[in-house]
């Protein structure tokens, strides 16, 4: 399978968020740096959405679902949590 996404993304978190989804999570953008970005890859008709942005915008974070959240920790210079409930969209 190859898909191409907009723009290139690094140090982001992935997360299976669906059988058929995998979300990506904040990272650094190649023309844009940091992002609060949420994307989410549909694997079935390998189309890209978008869910509402993160409130810090993060790169070498790290992610952990849990009962439907993800929770998403630090990154380069950033020592906060989010805590994203995905099951509203």
């Amino acid at each position: 399978m190859e898909f191409e996404i907009p723009q290139g993304i690094e140090a982001s978190v992935l997360v299976p968020s669906l059988p058929n989804e995998i979300l990506i999570i904040g990272g650094n953008k190649q023309d844009d740096g940091k992002t609060a970005d949420v994307y989410n890859l549909n694997l079935n008709n390998l189309t890209l959405g978008t869910y509402p942005v993160m409130r810090n915008k993060r790169s070498l974070h790290k992610g952990w679902m849990y009962q439907g959240t993800i929770f998403i920790f630090g990154g380069d210079d950033n020592d906060t949590v989010e805590k994203l409930d995905f099951a509203m969209y």
